[in-house]
């Protein structure tokens, strides 16, 4: 999933949540944002955890309404630096509401 920056790579589990997620020709374009942020400025979103040396990043998501009739839940997107170029996409959470509106 190629984007302005950085190679965005998916881990098995992130790609098989996503199809839980519904139709991709949907969510892409929706979560298209995120993920081009993730590209450009990975350091710019907290550090939550190290796993391996690595530093594990989250970028959280808005709920959307409607998108072709469709409503998508926010999301809490999990992921880390590969190297210089690449950055994998390693899962991500359902937020809850009272999580939405914490955040």
């Amino acid at each position: 999933m190629p984007l302005n920056g950085r190679t965005l790579v998916e881990s098995q589990t992130f790609t098989t949540q996503f199809k839980t997620l519904g139709d991709n020709a949907i969510m892409s374009p929706a979560l298209r944002g995120i993920f081009t942020m993730i590209s450009n400025v990975p350091e710019e979103f907290p550090v939550v955890a190290q796993a391996n040396g690595r530093a594990i990043y989250v970028a959280k998501t808005k709920s959307v309404d409607a998108i072709g009739g469709v409503s998508i839940s926010a999301l809490r997107i999990f992921f880390h630096l590969i190297d210089a170029e690449r950055i994998e996409l390693l899962h991500f959470e359902v937020m809850e509401q009272e999580d939405i509106t914490e955040s």
